[in-house]
């Protein structure tokens, strides 16, 4: 994300660089199969991530289900 922003506009920056998190409208791709359960992990809360937003590592106050990025990266 760009620098100094804290929200999310949809351009793909950190989807690129990451596999992106899913959000709770999202769970009927994995309900329909277009998202296979064993392509996703868990961040729990309180794990260190990466913080896209002001940079460097921090400790993620929510829990997140993202998407495994493929062997090859993305």
């Amino acid at each position: 994300m760009e620098e100094g922003r804290s929200f999310c506009i949809r351009c793909g920056e950190c989807c690129l660089a990451a596999g992106p998190t899913l959000q709770r409208p999202d769970l009927i791709l994995v309900r329909e199969g277009a998202i296979a359960p064993e392509n996703l992990f868990t961040i729990r809360r309180g794990e260190v991530v990466r913080d896209n937003v002001h940079g460097g590592l921090a400790r993620t106050g929510v829990e997140m289900v993202k998407v495994r990025e493929r062997e090859d990266g993305g």
